[in-house]
């Protein structure tokens, strides 16, 4: 099995039951796993905080759902007890979920609050946020490919989709929006 096990906020995989992924810790964010279970296929989101209205979050997340078609998408909230005492923004996670339940007929819940989110698949059956993912064949994802924002998915390996961006990089999540500018103003004299 091929593991990809640190996603970074703003970055996403999917693929097929060959494929296992996890986020790495996440103190206020939350991991989004799309789910096909008649494909045998699945990917896995590492939501950032409060970035719902950002367009580059907001269309990975909708690519994403596109490319898995999933009968079933999980949110993991990360749990109170991480960094700072903090989790996940309660109002943030009905954003979320509102927003995943809106894009199509896909079941959405709720996991157990986290420290990271994980999938990958055991007898043709997805797991969600389990340990037991010892023994899989290490991956890395390209720096090239990481800080160069993109929602729609790039191939980096047959059958293996990156998404986004690495949020840690600092203007990844930003590339390519534009800022809404001030119209001039007019003083008469």
């Amino acid at each position: 099995m091929w593991y990809y096990g640190s996603l970074n906020m703003g970055e996403g995989i999917v693929g097929g039951s060959q494929v296992a992924m996890s986020t790495t810790q996440i103190y206020t964010c939350m991991g989004i796993a799309f789910i096909n279970t008649r494909g045998l296929r699945g990917g896995l989101y590492h939501y950032p905080a409060d970035a719902i209205g950002n367009a580059n979050v907001a269309d990975t997340i909708r690519q994403m759902y596109n490319d898995v078609a999933p009968d079933l998408v999980v949110v993991t909230p990360a749990s109170d007890g991480g960094y700072n005492g903090s989790g996940s923004n309660r109002f943030d996670i009905e954003k979320v979920t509102d927003f995943l339940k809106k894009l199509g007929g896909a079941t959405v819940t709720r996991a157990e609050p986290g420290n990271s989110a994980q999938l990958y698949w055991k007898n043709q059956q997805p797991v969600l946020n389990s340990k037991e993912m010892g023994g899989e064949d290490d991956r890395e994802i390209s720096t090239t490919v990481r800080t160069t924002m993109n929602s729609g998915g790039r191939q980096i390996e047959a059958g293996i989709w990156y998404y986004g961006g690495d949020g840690e990089t600092t203007g990844v999540l930003d590339q390519g929006l534009t800022r809404r500018r001030s119209r001039p103003t007019c003083v008469i004299l």
